[in-house]
């Protein structure tokens, strides 16, 4: 059935358990996170960007060893800057294998999606970098606007 996790907040200390007798406490979701990240082999990272123009922009990038997979989940949302009106959500799945010094991308998951209204097209892409040997995952708002971009991605590896 899988592991189940439950979290709980008491006194300004926030404690994550896990069915399978994991305790993890910290004073902090983000010192939580860390904590949960050092011992899953999960990687779950908050993002936030501001951009000007339709550039492609570096939200987020994460290195590919040598004989590694790397699965990339990226749930990002985008606005322009002081509009009170539509934004971007995107969800993104990527995976990356460094096979032989070779970064490659495999398969795409693409998923809600709701396009900003003003003109142009807003973009959050994930691509391989061979020549760096990472991930990236990029965003991009719109020509002659700023954007603001934020939410977090979600990094599994698995070593071959």
């Amino acid at each position: 059935m899988g592991e189940k996790y439950g979290v709980e907040v008491s006194k300004g200390l926030a404690t994550l358990r896990s069915s399978a007798g994991l305790r993890l406490e910290s004073e902090s979701a983000t010192g939580l996170l860390s904590l949960f990240n050092s011992v899953s082999g999960l990687k779950i990272v908050p993002v936030y960007l501001a951009t000007n123009g339709a550039t492609a922009t570096a939200i987020y990038t994460e290195a590919v060893p040598l004989s590694a997979s790397v699965s990339v989940y990226a749930f990002l949302t985008g606005k322009i800057v002081g509009a009170t009106g539509p934004a971007i959500t995107s969800f993104k799945a990527n995976g990356v294998s460094n096979a032989a010094g070779s970064c490659v991308v495999h398969g795409t998951t693409t998923g809600g999606t709701d396009p900003e209204s003003s003109g142009g097209t807003p973009a959050v892409t994930i691509v391989a970098d061979d020549t760096a040997d990472t991930i990236v995952v990029k965003v991009a708002g719109i020509s002659a606007e700023d954007w603001v971009w934020h939410g977090f991605v979600v990094v599994v590896k698995a070593q071959g």
